[in-house]
Parts: structure tokens; C-alpha cells; sequence
């Protein structure tokens, strides 16, 4: 799943629980994990397209 700048924008984490302050750590991690994965995807698809440009014969 690629994560668009509006699910980085919405995101909302939990409070932990009583006695801690913050936020949910594991609701933290999961979302890291999450923009990590879309920003792999991304950086992926862009390696592949500049693999695919340097191979094309240049235009006149």
C-alpha cells in the first residue's frame, strides 16, 4: 500500500495506558513501519524508471 501525504497528514495515534505519556508506542512503530514500506515502493518504482531512461538511445 503506498501512503499518500493525506494519511501521513490524518494519522492519529492512541494514549497510552494509564500512567505513561506520549503516545502508544506500537502505534507508532506500525505507522513507521508502514511509511517505511510506501517510501521503499516509491524509491523502487523511481530506480526503475530511471534504470529504464539511461537505456533508451537519446533523441535527436
Amino acid at each position: 500500500m503506498v501512503m499518500t501525504p493525506e494519511d501521513v497528514n490524518n494519522v492519529k495515534f492512541s494514549k497510552p495506558r494509564f500512567g505513561r505519556r506520549g503516545y502508544d508506542e506500537a502505534s507508532v512503530d506500525a505507522f513507521l513501519d508502514g511509511v517505511m514500506e510506501s517510501l521503499s515502493s516509491m524509491q523502487d518504482r523511481i530506480d526503475e524508471l530511471e534504470r529504464r531512461l539511461a537505456s533508451r538511445p537519446p533523441r535527436l
